[in-house]
Protein backbone atom coordinates (compact mmCIF):
# COMPACT_ATOMS: atom_id res chain seq x y z
CA UNK A 1 0.00 0.00 0.00
CA UNK A 2 0.86 3.14 -0.37
CA UNK A 3 1.01 3.91 3.67
CA UNK A 4 2.94 0.72 4.39
CA UNK A 5 3.63 0.78 8.06
CA UNK A 6 3.68 4.74 8.72
CA UNK A 7 1.40 5.70 11.92
CA UNK A 8 -0.78 8.74 12.26
CA UNK A 9 0.26 11.34 15.11
CA UNK A 10 -2.84 12.36 16.60
CA UNK A 11 -3.28 15.60 18.05
CA UNK A 12 -5.07 16.15 21.48
CA UNK A 13 -8.05 18.92 20.42
CA UNK A 14 -7.45 18.40 16.68
CA UNK A 15 -10.01 17.07 14.28
CA UNK A 16 -6.92 15.99 11.30
CA UNK A 17 -5.05 13.19 11.86
CA UNK A 18 -1.29 13.21 10.54
CA UNK A 19 0.37 10.39 8.79
CA UNK A 20 3.72 10.97 7.79
CA UNK A 21 5.64 8.99 5.84
CA UNK A 22 9.30 8.37 4.43
CA UNK A 23 11.64 9.23 3.48
CA UNK A 24 11.65 8.57 -0.14
CA UNK A 25 15.10 8.11 -2.16
CA UNK A 26 13.40 10.63 -4.65
CA UNK A 27 10.69 13.37 -4.69
CA UNK A 28 9.07 11.75 -7.61
CA UNK A 29 8.76 8.45 -5.35
CA UNK A 30 6.91 10.59 -2.41
CA UNK A 31 4.92 12.29 -5.13
CA UNK A 32 3.81 9.21 -6.82
CA UNK A 33 2.83 7.34 -2.79
CA UNK A 34 0.95 10.66 -2.52
CA UNK A 35 -0.64 10.14 -5.51
CA UNK A 36 -2.03 7.19 -4.22
CA UNK A 37 -3.40 8.22 -1.19
CA UNK A 38 -5.14 11.28 -2.76
CA UNK A 39 -7.08 8.93 -5.75
CA UNK A 40 -8.67 7.53 -2.66
CA UNK A 41 -10.10 10.85 -1.79
CA UNK A 42 -7.50 12.28 1.23
CA UNK A 43 -5.24 15.29 1.11
CA UNK A 44 -1.97 14.34 0.83
CA UNK A 45 0.89 17.20 0.77
CA UNK A 46 5.04 16.47 0.33
CA UNK A 47 7.37 17.94 2.17
CA UNK A 48 11.14 18.06 2.35
CA UNK A 49 12.26 18.32 5.50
Amino acid sequence: TAVGKAKPIYEPGASIIKLQMGPYKTKDLAKDACAKIAFSGRACFVIEG
